[in-house]
């Protein structure tokens, strides 16, 4: 019998790519066409104002599993009553496995282990039949990007996959809410993503993927700069939104919105600097990101320690003005380089 299946995988380390779904079937995707682009340039980013203040917004193209099938990835989604048989067998046949697991179960997550439930989605490339475990693609703890290769024990993910679907129907139960492009038929969470490892017509990037992000973002400059218009309402009612953190939910909500905008930021970055030398625009987007970084802190200030500071209030909104101008800078830079591709 064979002791142990070992499927060729490299993780994805550049940076946090929206969510531990999309973490978990990079690396699979870059195995399999040579590249993850398909799935990569599916979003365009703009800014909005929501109830608890600024925040980022990608707009999403296309669901993911429809993408699969039109680059012909043999694949099948289905919650199974046997997970450890279903993930064996599936390896043996040569298919990766995107699994949903509940880190309070996982031993190898410390942060969470008998400590808090988590939904969180892992990549399984191997298997060692002799010990019992799977081999994973695991990041340390909780945002980090490091992923690496993991020995995890079968029980910890039998355990983790049952209370993953024990739980399914909780919004609480996941930090990163999966937009409707990483669900079955735009609603339902998966559970369980079996995909074929053969090796289908392997390019090092997807010219199409990345033609139609480039479209995309032209048709919608007016657009993009017209929501550029939201970060100057958010400095204009700063003082209004910061003392609306006041409520533990808001101030929450608040930071997570930021978060969030400072990695889709970076996202954004990432994708242009892989298409067009964006050179010192690279500048202007370092100082948004840094900026916006400053002002999350000190609203985290006021949300922890619930004592309003005039001070920090004036200069989040000189640090905001600033962000207006440049992001006005950053964005009149990228679309002279995208109009010449």
């Amino acid at each position: 019998m064979m002791k142990e299946i070992i499927l060729p995988i490299t993780p994805f380390n550049s940076l946090w790519f929206k969510d531990c779904f999309h973490m978990a079937l990079l690396p699979v995707l870059s195995q399999i066409l040579g590249n993850a682009d398909c799935i990569k340039y599916n979003q365009f980013f703009h800014y909005v104002l929501t109830e608890e203040g600024i925040a980022g917004f990608n707009n999403e193209f296309n669901n993911i599993f429809k993408i699969m099938r039109y680059k012909d990835i043999n694949f099948y989604l289905e919650p199974t009553n046997d997970i450890i048989s279903e993930i064996t067998q599936a390896l043996l046949a040569k298919y990766y496995v995107v699994v949903g697991i509940d880190n309070y179960y996982e031993e190898k997550r410390k942060d969470f282990f008998n400590k808090e439930h988590n939904g969180h989605s892992i990549t399984i490339f191997g298997s060692n039949i002799k010990k019992e475990s799977f081999w994973a693609l695991e990041q340390p703890f909780f945002y980090s990007y490091n992923y690496s290769e993991m020995e995890i024990k079968q029980g910890n993910i039998e355990l983790g996959y049952q209370s993953f679907l024990n739980n399914i129907e909780n919004n609480d139960f996941f930090y990163n809410t999966l937009s409707p492009i990483s669900r079955i038929n735009g609603r339902d969470i998966p559970s369980s993503c079996f995909i074929s490892g053969e090796d289908l017509s392997r390019e090092k990037k997807d010219n199409l993927s990345i033609s139609n992000y480039v479209n995309k973002y032209l048709e919608n400059r007016q657009n993009i700069y017209k929501n550029l218009e939201n970060i100057k309402l958010y400095e204009r009612d700063f003082e209004y939104y910061y003392i609306k953190c006041a409520d533990p939910t808001v101030g929450s909500k608040s930071i997570n919105n930021l978060s969030k905008l400072i990695n889709d930021k970076r996202i954004e970055f990432y994708l242009m600097n892989n298409i067009v030398n964006i050179g010192n625009g690279g500048n202007e987007n370092n100082d948004v990101i840094n900026y916006w970084t400053q002002i999350r802190s000190y609203i985290s200030k006021f949300v922890y320690s619930h004592v309003i500071n005039k001070e920090h209030i004036y200069i989040c909104q000189q640090l905001i003005k600033d962000i207006y101008y440049l992001e006005k800078t950053y964005y009149s830079k990228i679309f002279r380089k995208l109009k010449k591709m």
